[in-house]
């Protein structure tokens, strides 16, 4: 599984496509379906303009799932 990383407001995170992906109407399945012209910044990730607070939890629960699992 190819890994993407997601500079969300200056963190930067390690994921996956499938990751992303897991959702099929989420922003993120939206936003790499190739509609959209994406660049990566310098360090190689895709740049986010959103607050890093609460998106370690978005990823958590695209992995595991609404109960965790």
């Amino acid at each position: 599984d190819q890994e993407v990383l997601l500079d969300i407001g200056g963190t930067v995170f390690r994921t996956t496509f499938t990751t992303l992906f897991r959702e099929p109407d989420s922003m993120f399945t939206s936003m790499f379906s190739g509609r959209f012209v994406l660049q990566k910044n310098d360090n190689g990730a895709y740049f986010i303009d959103r607050d890093p607070t609460h998106f370690a939890s978005i990823l958590n629960y695209l992995q595991n799932g609404p109960e965790g699992k």
